[in-house]
Parts: structure tokens; C-alpha cells; sequence
């Protein structure tokens, strides 16, 4: 199986590798914060960007200044918040796509939903805005159905249910939007990008790879056990994740 997604790769005329974070390259944790991230894992990224010719992007649902805590996010182009914010390799950058202000409405309304539910917590993005259910899972419907009210005449905000969050986010921007801006860098010209994800917010991204000539690959279960609906390969953990990465690097 890693050594087929590696090869899948690889046989692409021009792969360029999209990979979301946690759930990716780093396991899910009970909190944000509370990650471990590999000691090898920049150089391994830095010699995938390499192998590939620069045509390595993160793409990720947290926020750019967060990731940088993690990460050197000079060496490559990097979508955060959901393609809300954006930086080219090389450049220390960050474009804001959208207002954060957009969702300031909503703010009180998702505070006061949260308080009703012991555990649960907001992590606000600017952005985006994510309640975090995973220390009271039977919440989770009951906020989702909340919000998903709330949000209702709001066009302009996306409302997701994932692994443990539930998420309103400004809907203009997604990581597919971000694929086709990393695309039109330079270098990028005619690449066939590889989505690697493992929730709902990666199927808009697949779905972009797909349409591009490339494919997603799904890691692990989604977030209701099933496959993500524009995955064609499927890895089954983080660790296996690094060995296909590996093997691209030689």
C-alpha cells in the first residue's frame, strides 16, 4: 500500500505534493498544542521539496503564525487557515485573503452555544472559527445542529463537522482555492497536485487535484469511519505517511 501511493506519485508527469498537518504529518492531540512533531520532519520536507522541484505545499487549516511554531515556513508555499492566508517559498509574506471581522456576529453566539457544554471549547482562527468537541463527544451533534441554525442566512460562512470540531469558516476560500493559487506559481506551471488529507476540509482539495490530473490520498478513517468522497488512495496512519515520503525521497 505506501509502496503503491509512492508509485502512483511518482509516475504523475509532474507531482506536486499538497499535505495538510495534523492527522498528516503530525497525530492528532486532545488539544491543538499539544502535537508532536518529528525531529526529522523539516529536513524530510525540505528534501521532498527537492526530489519534486520546489511543487511541495502545506496546506492547513491552522493558522499561519500557529504553524510557524512548528515549522520553517520560508522553505516552501504554505495555505493556512483553509487558503485564508497564503505565503510563497522564499518569503516571510503572508497574504490575507479574507476579513476576519466577517464573523465577528457570530463570535457571541458560538461563546454562549460553548458554555452549555462542559469540556468543550473555541479555538478562534480569525478566519475561522472551530469549537472543539472532542472532550465531550455527545455535544457534538447538539452544537452542530445549534450552529448550523445560526448560520444559516449567512451565504458567505461555511459550516463543517469534522474529527472532534465543528468549524464555521468564511466560504470564499477552501484548499481548493489554495491548489489553484499554488498552480499558478512559479515552478508550479502544469504540476498535477497530490492532495494528502485526512478530514472533510481536504475534499474540497482532492476534489481540485482530481480536476488538475492529479488524486487525494486519504489518511486513516474520516471523521465518520467512512473514506473521503474524493480520495482515490488511502494510507492507514501517520506513520505510514512518513515511510510513502521516504520512499518519494529516495
Amino acid at each position: 500500500m505506501i509502496q503503491a501511493v509512492a508509485d502512483a506519485i511518482l509516475a504523475l508527469p509532474k507531482p506536486a505534493l499538497c499535505l495538510d498537518f495534523d492527522g498528516v504529518l503530525v497525530e492528532i492531540a486532545p488539544r491543538p498544542e499539544a502535537i508532536t512533531v518529528a525531529d526529522d520532519l523539516p529536513g524530510r520536507l525540505n528534501a521532498l521539496a527537492r526530489r519534486l522541484k520546489g511543487c511541495v505545499a502545506i496546506i492547513t487549516g491552522r493558522t499561519h503564525a500557529d504553524l510557524s511554531r512548528y515549522l520553517d515556513l520560508t522553505a516552501f508555499p504554505v495555505a493556512s487557515s483553509h487558503g485564508a492566508q497564503f505565503s510563497a517559498a522564499g518569503s516571510v509574506e503572508v497574504q490575507s485573503l479574507l476579513d476576519a471581522h466577517d464573523l465577528d456576529t457570530l463570535r457571541p453566539d458560538v461563546a454562549q452555544t460553548v458554555e452549555a457544554h462542559p469540556g468543550v471549547y473555541v479555538e478562534d482562527k480569525g478566519t475561522a472559527i472551530v469549537v472543539h468537541t472532542r472532550p465531550n463527544p455527545d455535544a457534538h451533534d447538539t452544537i452542530l445542529a445549534h450552529l448550523t441554525q445560526l448560520v444559516a442566512p449567512r451565504a458567505d460562512v461555511h459550516i463543517g463537522s469534522g474529527k472532534g470540531i465543528v468549524e464555521l469558516r468564511l466560504a470564499s476560500e477552501n484548499k481548493g482555492t489554495a491548489i489553484k493559487r499554488l498552480v499558478e506559481l512559479p515552478g508550479w506551471e502544469g504540476a498535477q497536485p497530490v492532495m494528502i488529507g485526512d478530514d472533510t476540509t481536504d475534499n474540497d482539495g482532492m476534489a481540485v487535484a482530481k480536476e488538475l490530473g492529479g488524486f487525494g490520498v486519504q489518511i486513516g478513517d474520516g471523521p465518520d469511519g467512512t473514506g473521503l468522497s474524493h480520495a482515490t488512495l488511502r494510507l492507514d496512519t501517520v506513520q505510514q505517511t512518513h515511510k510513502m515520503l521516504q520512499l518519494l525521497t529516495g
